[in-house]
């Protein structure tokens, strides 16, 4: 087999790959939207130009912002918990955080939330125990 054939190979392998990643992101972050329904919506971005959108989300009292492909925005009109709007919207204000500022934040978020739900566990046992 050439080499040139073998690489395109392994190149289209990889951007199926990585297209089942964004897909699965996607489903993802439709789930969160849902659970976040006072603050998420979808507007078109800056560029504007693909027909892609941002979900904008305000989680553990931070803004924070992904970016949705053309080919999933289906995905948050699963019901009327995403309300699409302009980009000029106040809720639609770019996160302007570093990626890895945002990952940091969600990292936080999460060891909060496991500790609250630990915490009434042990409430629970104790409410029992009296």
């Amino acid at each position: 087999m050439p080499e040139v054939i073998r690489w395109q190979q392994h190149a289209d392998a990889y951007e199926r790959r990585c297209e089942s990643l964004e897909r699965e992101r996607a489903h993802l972050l439709a789930w969160l939207a849902v659970l976040h329904p006072a603050t998420s919506v979808l507007a078109g971005h800056s560029s504007g130009e693909d027909g892609g959108r941002v979900l904008h989300m305000v989680a553990g009292g931070r803004q924070m912002c992904w970016l949705v492909a053309p080919r999933d925005t289906h995905l948050f009109r699963h019901t009327n918990h995403v309300e699409t709007v302009e980009p000029v919207d106040a809720r639609a204000r770019e996160d302007d955080r570093e990626t890895e500022a945002k990952y940091a934040h969600l990292r936080q978020h999460t060891r909060l939330l496991a500790l609250e739900e630990g915490v009434a566990t042990v409430v629970e046992e104790l409410r029992r125990r009296a």
